[in-house]
Protein backbone atom coordinates (compact mmCIF):
# COMPACT_ATOMS: atom_id res chain seq x y z
CA UNK A 1 0.00 0.00 0.00
CA UNK A 2 2.54 2.39 0.64
CA UNK A 3 4.61 1.51 -2.65
CA UNK A 4 1.24 2.71 -4.30
CA UNK A 5 0.83 5.51 -2.41
CA UNK A 6 4.43 6.99 -3.54
CA UNK A 7 4.29 5.14 -6.80
CA UNK A 8 7.39 3.23 -6.42
CA UNK A 9 9.28 -0.50 -6.99
CA UNK A 10 11.33 -0.36 -3.93
CA UNK A 11 10.82 -3.67 -2.93
CA UNK A 12 11.05 -5.00 -6.47
CA UNK A 13 14.84 -3.37 -6.28
CA UNK A 14 15.52 -4.59 -2.83
CA UNK A 15 15.58 -8.01 -3.73
CA UNK A 16 17.76 -7.69 -6.40
CA UNK A 17 20.19 -5.33 -4.97
CA UNK A 18 20.35 -7.99 -1.72
CA UNK A 19 21.58 -10.30 -4.47
CA UNK A 20 24.04 -8.06 -6.56
CA UNK A 21 25.97 -6.52 -3.37
CA UNK A 22 27.40 -9.67 -2.69
CA UNK A 23 28.83 -9.77 -6.82
CA UNK A 24 32.79 -9.10 -6.80
CA UNK A 25 34.09 -6.12 -7.68
CA UNK A 26 35.16 -6.75 -11.04
CA UNK A 27 31.57 -8.00 -11.97
CA UNK A 28 30.10 -4.93 -10.34
CA UNK A 29 32.29 -2.90 -12.53
CA UNK A 30 31.46 -4.57 -15.72
CA UNK A 31 28.09 -3.59 -14.92
CA UNK A 32 28.23 -0.28 -14.13
CA UNK A 33 30.08 0.05 -17.65
CA UNK A 34 27.12 -1.66 -19.71
CA UNK A 35 24.54 0.61 -18.00
CA UNK A 36 26.55 3.71 -18.48
CA UNK A 37 27.20 3.41 -22.10
CA UNK A 38 23.49 2.18 -22.21
CA UNK A 39 22.44 5.69 -20.48
CA UNK A 40 24.96 7.63 -22.41
CA UNK A 41 23.18 6.49 -25.40
CA UNK A 42 20.14 7.08 -24.17
CA UNK A 43 20.96 11.03 -23.01
CA UNK A 44 22.33 11.16 -26.70
CA UNK A 45 19.50 10.61 -28.08
CA UNK A 46 16.84 12.55 -26.26
CA UNK A 47 18.55 15.10 -24.35
CA UNK A 48 19.86 18.40 -25.59
CA UNK A 49 22.64 19.61 -23.00
CA UNK A 50 24.16 15.99 -23.51
CA UNK A 51 24.12 15.90 -26.94
CA UNK A 52 25.83 19.44 -27.23
CA UNK A 53 28.16 18.25 -24.76
CA UNK A 54 29.18 14.68 -26.51
CA UNK A 55 29.40 16.18 -29.49
CA UNK A 56 31.96 19.57 -28.31
CA UNK A 57 34.39 17.19 -26.12
CA UNK A 58 34.02 14.14 -29.05
CA UNK A 59 32.66 11.37 -26.69
CA UNK A 60 30.92 8.74 -28.27
CA UNK A 61 28.82 7.00 -26.24
CA UNK A 62 28.41 3.34 -28.03
CA UNK A 63 32.14 3.29 -27.85
CA UNK A 64 32.78 3.44 -24.01
CA UNK A 65 34.64 0.34 -22.68
CA UNK A 66 36.58 1.79 -19.63
CA UNK A 67 35.74 3.82 -17.49
CA UNK A 68 38.54 6.19 -17.51
CA UNK A 69 37.03 7.38 -20.81
CA UNK A 70 34.45 9.82 -18.72
CA UNK A 71 37.59 11.73 -18.20
CA UNK A 72 36.82 13.36 -21.53
CA UNK A 73 33.53 14.73 -19.90
CA UNK A 74 33.26 18.28 -18.18
CA UNK A 75 32.27 17.92 -14.58
CA UNK A 76 29.12 20.18 -14.10
CA UNK A 77 27.94 21.41 -10.78
CA UNK A 78 24.70 23.25 -9.47
CA UNK A 79 25.60 26.64 -11.34
CA UNK A 80 25.83 24.70 -14.85
CA UNK A 81 22.38 22.73 -13.89
CA UNK A 82 20.62 26.09 -13.60
CA UNK A 83 22.25 27.03 -16.46
CA UNK A 84 21.32 24.52 -18.27
CA UNK A 85 17.52 25.15 -17.69
CA UNK A 86 15.44 23.06 -19.96
CA UNK A 87 18.16 21.40 -22.11
CA UNK A 88 18.50 18.86 -19.18
CA UNK A 89 15.11 17.47 -19.36
CA UNK A 90 14.25 14.02 -22.06
CA UNK A 91 12.39 15.23 -25.22
CA UNK A 92 11.66 11.50 -25.65
CA UNK A 93 7.84 12.45 -24.31
CA UNK A 94 7.38 9.34 -21.71
CA UNK A 95 6.18 9.74 -18.90
CA UNK A 96 8.31 8.89 -16.11
CA UNK A 97 6.54 10.38 -13.28
CA UNK A 98 8.92 12.59 -12.13
CA UNK A 99 8.55 14.61 -8.82
CA UNK A 100 10.53 18.22 -7.75
CA UNK A 101 13.08 18.07 -5.08
CA UNK A 102 15.39 20.66 -3.35
CA UNK A 103 18.94 19.99 -1.92
CA UNK A 104 19.06 21.33 1.66
CA UNK A 105 21.60 24.57 0.11
CA UNK A 106 24.20 23.71 3.11
CA UNK A 107 26.71 24.34 0.73
CA UNK A 108 25.11 27.87 0.52
CA UNK A 109 23.19 27.49 -2.39
CA UNK A 110 20.08 25.37 -2.78
CA UNK A 111 18.89 23.28 -5.67
CA UNK A 112 16.03 22.31 -7.63
CA UNK A 113 16.09 18.90 -9.23
CA UNK A 114 13.91 16.11 -10.41
CA UNK A 115 13.89 12.07 -9.90
CA UNK A 116 11.64 9.70 -11.58
CA UNK A 117 9.61 6.49 -10.59
CA UNK A 118 12.54 4.09 -11.48
CA UNK A 119 15.42 6.29 -9.73
CA UNK A 120 13.18 7.24 -6.54
CA UNK A 121 12.37 3.52 -6.18
CA UNK A 122 16.09 2.48 -6.40
CA UNK A 123 16.47 5.47 -3.13
CA UNK A 124 14.55 3.39 -1.02
CA UNK A 125 16.02 0.05 -2.27
CA UNK A 126 19.42 1.11 -1.42
CA UNK A 127 17.72 2.40 2.22
CA UNK A 128 15.89 -1.20 3.03
CA UNK A 129 19.61 -2.87 2.18
CA UNK A 130 21.11 -1.40 4.21
CA UNK A 131 18.65 -1.21 7.18
CA UNK A 132 18.48 -4.81 6.20
CA UNK A 133 21.78 -5.79 7.42
CA UNK A 134 20.28 -5.25 11.18
CA UNK A 135 17.04 -7.40 10.54
CA UNK A 136 15.02 -4.70 9.68
CA UNK A 137 12.40 -5.46 6.86
CA UNK A 138 10.11 -2.74 4.87
CA UNK A 139 6.96 -2.20 7.42
CA UNK A 140 8.85 -3.12 10.89
CA UNK A 141 8.42 -0.21 13.03
CA UNK A 142 10.98 2.57 13.48
CA UNK A 143 11.45 5.75 14.82
CA UNK A 144 12.77 9.03 13.31
CA UNK A 145 14.64 11.73 15.52
CA UNK A 146 15.34 14.60 12.62
CA UNK A 147 14.38 17.91 11.12
CA UNK A 148 12.83 19.08 7.54
CA UNK A 149 15.28 17.08 5.00
CA UNK A 150 13.96 13.82 6.56
CA UNK A 151 10.86 14.44 7.99
CA UNK A 152 9.03 18.29 8.68
CA UNK A 153 8.34 19.40 11.70
CA UNK A 154 4.65 19.51 11.36
CA UNK A 155 2.77 17.09 9.02
CA UNK A 156 -0.49 16.82 7.31
CA UNK A 157 -3.27 14.14 6.95
CA UNK A 158 -1.73 12.51 3.81
CA UNK A 159 1.38 12.17 5.45
CA UNK A 160 0.42 10.75 8.11
CA UNK A 161 -0.94 7.98 6.63
CA UNK A 162 2.05 7.72 5.12
CA UNK A 163 3.90 7.62 8.24
CA UNK A 164 1.54 5.17 9.42
CA UNK A 165 1.86 2.80 6.33
CA UNK A 166 5.35 3.24 6.18
CA UNK A 167 5.55 1.88 10.04
CA UNK A 168 7.20 5.36 11.01
CA UNK A 169 7.06 6.75 14.45
CA UNK A 170 7.66 10.55 14.05
CA UNK A 171 9.74 12.41 16.30
CA UNK A 172 10.72 16.19 15.42
CA UNK A 173 13.57 17.17 16.90
CA UNK A 174 13.43 21.09 16.00
CA UNK A 175 12.93 21.93 20.23
CA UNK A 176 14.10 18.91 22.15
CA UNK A 177 13.36 20.33 25.57
CA UNK A 178 13.03 18.10 28.72
CA UNK A 179 9.40 17.75 28.53
CA UNK A 180 9.50 16.42 25.06
CA UNK A 181 12.57 14.07 25.20
CA UNK A 182 10.26 12.65 28.50
CA UNK A 183 7.47 12.08 26.32
CA UNK A 184 9.86 10.26 23.44
CA UNK A 185 10.83 7.97 26.03
CA UNK A 186 7.87 7.28 27.33
CA UNK A 187 6.67 7.10 23.71
CA UNK A 188 9.19 4.86 22.58
CA UNK A 189 8.67 2.83 25.38
CA UNK A 190 5.01 1.75 24.81
CA UNK A 191 5.41 1.31 21.20
CA UNK A 192 8.56 -1.17 21.38
CA UNK A 193 10.61 0.56 18.54
CA UNK A 194 13.15 -1.21 16.92
CA UNK A 195 15.41 0.80 14.93
CA UNK A 196 16.18 4.52 15.30
CA UNK A 197 16.69 6.82 12.15
CA UNK A 198 18.15 10.81 12.33
CA UNK A 199 20.38 13.50 12.43
CA UNK A 200 23.39 12.23 14.63
CA UNK A 201 23.52 15.56 16.73
CA UNK A 202 19.64 14.83 17.74
CA UNK A 203 20.42 11.66 18.45
CA UNK A 204 23.62 12.14 20.79
CA UNK A 205 21.37 14.81 22.41
CA UNK A 206 18.40 12.63 22.89
CA UNK A 207 21.12 9.91 23.94
CA UNK A 208 22.84 12.06 26.74
CA UNK A 209 19.39 12.93 27.90
CA UNK A 210 18.45 9.25 28.17
CA UNK A 211 22.20 8.35 29.34
CA UNK A 212 21.37 11.09 32.34
CA UNK A 213 18.39 9.37 33.54
CA UNK A 214 18.75 6.56 36.45
CA UNK A 215 16.39 4.29 34.46
CA UNK A 216 17.13 1.85 32.60
CA UNK A 217 18.29 2.20 28.66
CA UNK A 218 15.50 2.37 25.62
CA UNK A 219 16.60 -1.18 23.95
CA UNK A 220 16.32 -1.15 20.25
CA UNK A 221 18.11 -3.67 17.24
CA UNK A 222 19.59 -0.68 15.45
CA UNK A 223 20.57 3.39 15.29
CA UNK A 224 20.97 4.39 11.85
CA UNK A 225 22.38 7.92 11.19
CA UNK A 226 22.43 10.54 8.26
CA UNK A 227 22.72 13.73 7.36
CA UNK A 228 25.73 14.64 9.70
CA UNK A 229 29.33 13.72 10.00
CA UNK A 230 28.83 11.47 13.19
CA UNK A 231 31.47 11.70 15.67
CA UNK A 232 33.54 8.72 17.57
CA UNK A 233 31.75 10.53 21.17
CA UNK A 234 27.99 11.14 19.42
CA UNK A 235 28.20 6.93 18.33
CA UNK A 236 29.35 5.91 21.58
CA UNK A 237 26.59 7.91 23.18
CA UNK A 238 23.82 6.96 21.28
CA UNK A 239 24.63 3.22 21.21
CA UNK A 240 24.81 3.35 25.08
CA UNK A 241 21.47 4.84 25.33
CA UNK A 242 19.80 2.17 23.24
CA UNK A 243 22.03 -0.82 23.52
CA UNK A 244 22.79 -1.62 19.84
CA UNK A 245 25.20 -0.58 16.95
CA UNK A 246 24.91 2.47 14.86
CA UNK A 247 24.96 2.32 11.64
CA UNK A 248 26.24 5.38 9.87
CA UNK A 249 24.81 5.79 6.54
CA UNK A 250 25.34 8.62 3.66
CA UNK A 251 24.19 9.88 0.81
CA UNK A 252 22.86 13.01 -1.53
CA UNK A 253 19.56 11.87 -3.38
CA UNK A 254 20.64 14.81 -6.12
CA UNK A 255 23.73 12.79 -7.09
CA UNK A 256 22.22 9.53 -6.60
CA UNK A 257 24.43 8.44 -3.87
CA UNK A 258 23.61 5.84 -1.12
CA UNK A 259 26.02 4.22 0.37
CA UNK A 260 26.24 2.41 4.19
CA UNK A 261 28.53 0.98 6.88
CA UNK A 262 27.98 -2.73 7.43
CA UNK A 263 29.03 -4.51 10.41
CA UNK A 264 32.67 -3.85 9.98
CA UNK A 265 32.02 -0.02 10.06
CA UNK A 266 35.58 0.45 7.42
CA UNK A 267 33.78 2.94 5.08
CA UNK A 268 30.30 3.19 3.03
CA UNK A 269 29.83 0.58 0.76
CA UNK A 270 28.52 2.53 -2.47
CA UNK A 271 25.23 1.58 -4.69
CA UNK A 272 27.30 0.66 -7.95
CA UNK A 273 24.20 -0.74 -8.87
CA UNK A 274 22.93 2.48 -9.71
CA UNK A 275 25.36 5.61 -9.59
CA UNK A 276 29.42 5.58 -10.92
CA UNK A 277 31.57 7.55 -8.04
CA UNK A 278 34.64 9.45 -8.98
CA UNK A 279 37.26 11.26 -6.70
CA UNK A 280 38.74 14.25 -8.29
CA UNK A 281 41.67 17.12 -8.26
CA UNK A 282 40.28 20.70 -8.22
CA UNK A 283 40.91 20.21 -12.25
CA UNK A 284 38.49 16.92 -12.22
CA UNK A 285 41.22 14.38 -12.64
CA UNK A 286 40.73 11.02 -11.08
CA UNK A 287 42.76 10.57 -8.00
CA UNK A 288 44.26 7.47 -7.42
CA UNK A 289 42.15 4.93 -4.52
CA UNK A 290 43.14 6.19 -1.22
CA UNK A 291 43.74 9.73 -2.11
CA UNK A 292 40.91 12.65 -0.56
CA UNK A 293 39.55 14.91 -2.78
CA UNK A 294 36.19 15.96 -3.97
CA UNK A 295 33.42 13.01 -4.54
CA UNK A 296 31.67 13.60 -8.12
CA UNK A 297 28.60 11.05 -9.57
CA UNK A 298 27.07 9.92 -12.69
CA UNK A 299 23.46 8.65 -11.57
CA UNK A 300 22.54 6.41 -14.69
CA UNK A 301 19.06 5.27 -12.99
CA UNK A 302 17.92 8.83 -12.92
CA UNK A 303 16.37 9.95 -16.90
CA UNK A 304 14.01 12.98 -16.00
CA UNK A 305 17.43 15.24 -14.98
CA UNK A 306 20.67 13.07 -16.12
CA UNK A 307 23.63 14.44 -13.96
CA UNK A 308 26.66 13.17 -15.66
CA UNK A 309 29.99 14.22 -13.46
CA UNK A 310 28.22 16.16 -11.28
CA UNK A 311 29.99 17.56 -8.23
CA UNK A 312 28.76 16.99 -4.84
CA UNK A 313 30.56 19.18 -2.92
CA UNK A 314 31.64 16.34 -0.40
CA UNK A 315 35.50 15.61 0.39
CA UNK A 316 36.39 11.93 0.34
CA UNK A 317 38.46 8.68 -0.95
CA UNK A 318 37.49 5.64 -2.67
CA UNK A 319 38.61 2.33 -1.65
CA UNK A 320 38.43 -0.76 -3.63
CA UNK A 321 40.50 -3.46 -1.39
CA UNK A 322 38.21 -6.42 -0.43
CA UNK A 323 35.92 -5.84 2.79
CA UNK A 324 35.78 -8.22 5.64
CA UNK A 325 31.76 -8.48 5.38
CA UNK A 326 32.32 -10.40 1.74
CA UNK A 327 30.61 -7.15 -0.51
CA UNK A 328 31.81 -6.35 -3.68
CA UNK A 329 31.00 -3.07 -3.61
CA UNK A 330 33.41 -0.24 -3.57
CA UNK A 331 33.44 1.80 0.02
CA UNK A 332 33.84 5.00 0.67
CA UNK A 333 36.32 6.56 3.18
CA UNK A 334 37.73 9.66 4.78
CA UNK A 335 34.67 11.41 4.51
CA UNK A 336 35.25 14.83 5.61
CA UNK A 337 32.12 16.20 4.89
CA UNK A 338 30.87 19.65 2.91
CA UNK A 339 34.06 21.71 0.86
CA UNK A 340 32.49 24.08 2.18
CA UNK A 341 33.22 23.05 5.97
CA UNK A 342 36.33 24.75 6.02
CA UNK A 343 38.30 27.18 8.34
CA UNK A 344 40.54 29.55 6.56
CA UNK A 345 43.99 30.88 8.24
CA UNK A 346 45.76 34.33 7.48
CA UNK A 347 48.77 32.14 6.15
CA UNK A 348 46.42 30.88 3.19
CA UNK A 349 46.11 27.12 4.69
CA UNK A 350 41.99 25.47 4.48
CA UNK A 351 41.75 23.62 7.55
CA UNK A 352 38.92 21.46 7.17
CA UNK A 353 36.12 20.61 10.07
CA UNK A 354 37.74 17.60 10.80
CA UNK A 355 39.76 19.14 12.60
CA UNK A 356 37.55 20.12 15.49
CA UNK A 357 35.95 16.79 15.25
CA UNK A 358 38.81 15.11 16.28
CA UNK A 359 39.87 17.97 18.67
CA UNK A 360 40.84 16.31 22.33
CA UNK A 361 40.23 19.30 24.32
CA UNK A 362 36.58 19.31 23.25
CA UNK A 363 36.41 16.26 24.81
CA UNK A 364 38.36 15.86 27.57
CA UNK A 365 37.17 19.12 29.56
CA UNK A 366 33.98 17.75 31.07
CA UNK A 367 32.77 21.22 31.35
CA UNK A 368 31.87 21.30 27.57
CA UNK A 369 28.71 20.01 26.42
CA UNK A 370 28.70 20.84 22.80
CA UNK A 371 30.69 23.08 20.35
CA UNK A 372 30.16 24.99 17.05
CA UNK A 373 32.99 27.13 15.15
CA UNK A 374 31.52 30.22 13.44
CA UNK A 375 34.43 32.16 10.26
CA UNK A 376 32.88 35.45 8.65
CA UNK A 377 36.91 36.53 8.00
CA UNK A 378 40.11 34.98 7.40
CA UNK A 379 42.33 34.48 10.20
CA UNK A 380 38.93 34.86 12.70
CA UNK A 381 37.07 32.31 14.48
CA UNK A 382 34.23 32.59 16.88
CA UNK A 383 34.39 28.89 18.96
CA UNK A 384 30.96 28.73 19.96
CA UNK A 385 30.34 26.65 23.49
CA UNK A 386 27.41 25.07 25.01
CA UNK A 387 28.57 24.19 28.50
CA UNK A 388 27.33 22.23 31.98
CA UNK A 389 28.82 24.96 33.76
CA UNK A 390 30.65 28.16 33.52
CA UNK A 391 34.73 27.49 33.78
CA UNK A 392 37.19 30.18 34.73
CA UNK A 393 39.03 32.34 32.64
CA UNK A 394 42.26 30.26 32.97
CA UNK A 395 40.38 27.06 31.59
CA UNK A 396 38.81 29.09 28.63
CA UNK A 397 42.69 30.45 27.96
CA UNK A 398 43.85 27.46 28.05
CA UNK A 399 41.32 26.08 25.71
CA UNK A 400 42.27 29.39 23.25
CA UNK A 401 45.88 28.30 23.57
CA UNK A 402 45.32 24.59 22.37
CA UNK A 403 43.42 25.66 19.56
CA UNK A 404 45.77 28.07 18.86
CA UNK A 405 48.71 25.43 18.98
CA UNK A 406 46.50 23.31 16.23
CA UNK A 407 45.48 26.12 14.03
CA UNK A 408 48.36 28.67 13.98
CA UNK A 409 48.62 32.14 14.44
CA UNK A 410 44.69 33.15 14.44
CA UNK A 411 42.21 35.56 16.50
CA UNK A 412 39.67 33.18 18.25
CA UNK A 413 36.88 34.54 20.15
CA UNK A 414 35.26 32.13 22.60
CA UNK A 415 31.33 32.58 23.47
CA UNK A 416 29.24 30.60 25.78
CA UNK A 417 25.77 29.88 24.45
CA UNK A 418 22.77 27.81 25.02
CA UNK A 419 21.90 27.25 21.58
CA UNK A 420 23.49 26.31 18.77
CA UNK A 421 22.79 27.18 14.96
CA UNK A 422 20.86 24.62 12.65
CA UNK A 423 20.29 25.13 9.27
CA UNK A 424 17.06 25.61 7.67
CA UNK A 425 16.03 21.92 7.88
CA UNK A 426 17.18 21.51 11.10
CA UNK A 427 21.03 19.70 10.55
CA UNK A 428 23.55 20.69 12.76
CA UNK A 429 27.19 21.81 11.50
CA UNK A 430 30.60 21.71 13.44
CA UNK A 431 31.97 24.42 11.45
CA UNK A 432 29.59 27.20 9.72
CA UNK A 433 31.78 29.73 7.60
CA UNK A 434 30.53 32.78 5.80
CA UNK A 435 33.96 33.39 3.95
CA UNK A 436 33.96 33.46 -0.25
Amino acid sequence: MMEVLRKTEGMSNLQDLEKSQWHSYNQLEELQINNLREHFMWCEKNVPFWQKQFAESGFKPDQLSSIDQLQQLPLMDKSIIREAGDTLFPTDGLDRQRRPKCTSGSTGIPLNYYLDRKSHSFLWGHIWRAWGQTGYKPGDLYATLSGGSLLPEHVDFKQRIYLLLSGCLHLPSYHLTEKIMDEYCLNLARTKVGFMYGYPSSLELFARYVNSKSESIIPAQAVFTTSEMLTTEARSEIEKAFGCPVFDIYGCNDSGLYSFECQHHNGFHQGMESCYVEVVDDDGNCLPDGKIGRIVTTHFANRSHPFIRYITGDVGAIDRSPCECGRGLIRLVNLQGRERDFVRTEDGRKVHGAFFNHFEPFYSNSWIERFQVYQNSVGKLEVRLQVKEKPDQGAVDKLTEELQEGLGKMEIVVIFTDEMELTSTGKFRVVISDVD
